[in-house]
């Protein structure tokens, strides 16, 4: 089952509270499509965090599902003390995709693993199972 973004966002909101309860002096972005959104105040305080930054065109997409490399993203920035261990190397991950060190960072924390053929699938729709995986 796939997860949309404003329900992975809701598990992250919670988590980042527990983790980080000062709040950054910046302004946080506004996104239009998420004003309205059931989520709306997680969306702004996972912004205000830096945890998301949604997308070039000043959207976020409430509705989209996310990726494997855009969760990786979300937790390394959500987490960015949590203790490493070693990473593994995926063997998808080696061309530079643009979540790369995120993927390493949440792999070697143990937040997330890659499938037993030694991939990652950053581009794939990350489903609720994957993060009981880590």
């Amino acid at each position: 089952m796939h997860l949309k973004k404003s329900a992975l966002l809701f598990l992250a909101f919670f988590a980042l509270n527990a983790l980080h309860q000062k709040a950054l002096a910046q302004t946080a972005p506004s996104f239009s499509d998420a004003e309205n959104t059931w989520a709306a105040d997680c969306i702004q305080n996972l912004a205000t965090n830096q945890v998301i930054n949604g997308y070039g065109d000043r959207t976020f997409r409430p509705n989209a599902q996310v990726s494997r490399g855009e969760f990786a993203a979300m937790l390394q920035k959500a987490f960015p003390g949590a203790p490493r261990r070693s990473s593994p190397i995926f063997q998808d991950m080696q061309g530079g995709h643009w979540a790369t060190n995120a993927v390493r960072a949440a792999a070697g924390q143990g937040f997330l693993s890659g499938y037993p053929d030694g991939q990652f699938r950053p581009n794939a729709p990350i489903q609720r199972l994957d993060m009981d995986a880590g």
